[in-house]
Order: structure tokens, then C-alpha cells, then sequence
């Protein structure tokens, strides 16, 4: 070997590779290079498609359940509102029935608000024995008799105070104060005005005296007054 040769071998720094295989052989090797490529791309696939899968039906299963709670609850709530549908007639039967009623009752004298409030205003030791109640014509008494009148008040008193009708009560006691005290109430009630005492008498056997006051009732003391 010359000088040259071993120069040539020393100094070269890259083999040529030749492949002796058939090209065929090459060729199948490619192949299944590929196919497993592929493979392996397809499982990747269907992996992220399962995952993607699972999760959508997870929110689906949640959406679906959602719904399902939803409807159930609207249909509950159906079922009351067809429990309740009758309300809004009954309220409307209710105010009508209310507006008649003050329709009817417009002017009346409340006749129960008045004794109540007589009775509550008097002195501990008096006694009413009888209340009349005098409405344009019409009268009302706690006791078995009663008097009609067709006029309010007298057109005879000049100092008579106008009103709808009159107050007669008719009580005993055994004090003239407190019969004093008894007619400052009833001029402090609303709807009667212009107390006087019309009679009094004593009993000396028992001291005790039996007096009656009358008292004008004005539009204060009717039901639409309030």
C-alpha cells in the first residue's frame, strides 16, 4: 500500500453507505412505517374523541337533570296557580259586595257606635236608663218606646244648632255634677253637638235623680261621615 492510499484512509472523513437490499424490500419497510404511524395517529384520535365524549355527555347528563328538576317545579307551580285561579273573582264578588254596601249604608246613623260610646263616656255612678235616636222622621230607641219626628231640629229655637236629628237620654244618678259631667261628654263626641237638660227631678226618699238631656245630631255622626 502506498503512501498515498494510507493518506486517502486516514484523512477521509465520511463512509458512502450503499444498500444492497432489493427495492422492494425497502418499499415494504416504508410501508410499515407508515401504517404504524397512522395507527398510532388514529388512537390519539379516538382517545381525545372519547374524552371530548365523555365530557359532553357529563354536562349534557347535567343539562338533562337541570330540565328535568325545572319541569317538575313548573309543574308544581301550575298546580297552585289552579288552586288560586278563583281569587281574583272572589276578590272582585268581595269589593262589589263592599261597594254596595256603602252604597246602601251611605247617611245611616251607626246607632250601635253611639250608645257604645255614651255609655263608655259616662260617669261611674250614673245609669242611662233610655237613649232615643231621631233621624228625619225615623227613630231608634233602646227601650220599648220611641218617638218620630219629621224635622231635624225646632224651627222655633233661633239658637238651635241645624242637624239631621236629635239625641234624647234619659239616666238618674244622685249627683247634679255628674249629670254636668255627662253632657260635657256628650258635647265632646263627634256627631252631636248642643247638649241641654230638657228635665231632672229628685227623689227625697232615695236621693236619687232621675234627669234627661237632648242633644243634635249633625252629618258627623252618619256613616259616610268618616
Amino acid at each position: 500500500m502506498s503512501f498515498q492510499t494510507l493518506e486517502a484512509v486516514a484523512t477521509r472523513r465520511s463512509v458512502v453507505r450503499v444498500d444492497l437490499l432489493p427495492q422492494e424490500v425497502a418499499a415494504a419497510r416504508g410501508g410499515r412505517l407508515l401504517r404504524a404511524g397512522l395507527g398510532a395517529g388514529l388512537v390519539a384520535v379516538v382517545g381525545v374523541a372519547c374524552a371530548a365524549y365523555a365530557v359532553t355527555a357529563g354536562h349534557v347528563s347535567t343539562a338533562t337533570d337541570a330540565l328535568t328538576t325545572e319541569q317538575q317545579r313548573t309543574s308544581q307551580l301550575q298546580q297552585e296557580q289552579r288552586r288560586y285561579a278563583d281569587v281574583p273573582k272572589v276578590m272582585a264578588q268581595l269589593q262589589t259586595a263592599r261597594d254596595v254596601q256603602k252604597e246602601v249604608t251611605s247617611g245611616d246613623v251607626p246607632t250601635y257606635l253611639l250608645l257604645d260610646q255614651l255609655a263608655s263616656r259616662s260617669p261611674a255612678d250614673l245609669a242611662l236608663t233610655a237613649v232615643n235616636i231621631t233621624v228625619a222622621g225615623a227613630s231608634t230607641s233602646s227601650t220599648a218606646s220611641s218617638t218620630a219626628s219629621s224635622a231635624a231640629t225646632p224651627a222655633s229655637d233661633p239658637l238651635a244648632v241645624t242637624g239631621i236629628g236629635t239625641v234624647s237620654v234619659t239616666g238618674q244618678t244622685h249627683s247634679q255634677g255628674q249629670v254636668a259631667s255627662f253632657m260635657d261628654a256628650v258635647a265632646a263626641l263627634d256627631g252631636l253637638a248642643d247638649p241641654r237638660l230638657t228635665g231632672s227631678t229628685l227623689d227625697p226618699a232615695t236621693g236619687l235623680i232621675t234627669f234627661t238631656t237632648t242633644a243634635t245630631l249633625t252629618d258627623d255622626a252618619t256613616s259616610s261621615a268618616g
